[in-house]
């Protein structure tokens, strides 16, 4: 019986073997072609730089690039995001399966990439930016004072809008730790805000916030500036500068990424269209913008009028909790996500 028993156990022995190898080297061409379509994407908009970092992303994962399918779908009426395809299809051999006449069989793995610019997303600071946004590197204003320009830009409005609800409890909640609620870039059409409407009459556009709100202004940003760890302090430990003018956020002092240093000064703010007088008359909210928190200017906020805020605008691909929109190149920021 044994030995009548024998081929049959190591036939299925054999297959066990042969079918948890075919399993495995499908997972592992699936990571390569998830890891080459997300780097090479951080690229996108350049077909050229994608297509070479894919090429070295491959390289990297021990994929030959004879086995790889790559292409660069460009932004169009059709596509609102630039997108890159992986497809790779290459032999894998069995070792016992032989024996039944079954050498090799093809495994093939795809993935598909976008590169874009939030649509939508919460944990924002309630400081709107009017549009458009300054050169990366610029440090300007973000919260003016009433010496510092709010009757300027209008009056009544020194940049503060309403989130997650109307009055100065709620503006430095919000400046402390980010919005709960999420709102939406203008033309988003898979966006939906979630802010009270007394707040955000629509999910793209929210009410000003009038006055000056020292209090509340002080008070959210010196939280900021003393829960900010160490290792992520200055602009130099966060970002580094790169050849085409974007910044790299470094990894461990990204706040969406689990795991990093608390980083309080790297905010996102509303990009808006402009204010009108008063409190009544909504901001329309076209973007998104990144910066760095630098701290009050005047050495800080001492009370009366003089409370206003600094930051430095950075353009860079990150990871962020966002709702992907429509790839916009002037925007601050950029993400890629796996789409397939």
């Amino acid at each position: 019986m044994a030995a009548l028993l024998l081929p049959i156990l190591l036939g299925m022995a054999g297959m066990a073997v042969d079918v948890g190898g075919y399993a495995s080297d499908r997972r592992q061409l699936q990571n390569a072609a998830d890891s080459i379509a997300l780097a090479a994407a951080q690229d996108l908009p350049d077909a050229t730089a994608a297509t070479s970092s894919a090429q070295s992303w491959a390289a990297k994962n021990n994929v030959s690039w004879e086995d790889v399918d790559f292409s660069v779908i460009p932004q169009d009426e059709d596509n609102p995001n630039p997108k890159v395809v992986v497809d790779i299809e290459r032999s894998h051999k069995f070792a016992f399966m032989q024996v039944l006449g079954l050498g090799s069989r093809d495994v093939s793995a795809h993935a598909a990439a976008v590169k874009t610019s939030p649509g939508g997303m919460g944990g924002l600071t309630p400081l709107a930016i009017v549009a458009p946004v300054p050169a990366p590197g610029t440090t300007v204003p973000i919260k003016l004072d009433a010496s510092g320009g709010c009757q300027t830009l209008a009056p009544g409005n020194c940049l503060a809008i309403r989130i997650d609800g109307n009055g100065s409890q709620y503006y430095q909640q919000d400046l402390t730790y980010g919005s709960t609620s999420t709102v939406c870039a203008q033309g988003v059409a898979n966006c939906t805000g979630t802010a009270p409407t007394k707040a955000c009459p629509t999910s793209s556009t929210c009410n000003p916030e009038n006055g000056n709100l020292v209090k509340a202004t002080k008070d959210g940003v010196n939280y900021r500036l003393a829960n900010t760890d160490p290792h992520c302090s200055s602009f130099s430990q966060v970002f580094t500068s790169l050849p085409d003018g974007t910044y790299h956020l470094v990894s461990q002092c990204n706040p969406w990424l689990p795991g990093s240093y608390r980083s309080l000064q790297v905010l996102v703010v509303p990009v808006v269209t402009g204010f009108s007088n008063g409190n009544s008359n909504p901001v329309t909210i076209v973007s998104f913008a990144l910066l760095w928190l630098n701290g009050f200017t005047n050495g800080g906020c001492s009370g009366g009028n003089s409370c206003q805020v600094q930051g430095t605008f950075v353009n860079a691909n990150l990871t962020v909790n966002a709702l992907a929109g429509v790839y916009d190149p002037t925007s601050s920021i950029h993400f890629t996500r796996l789409t397939e």
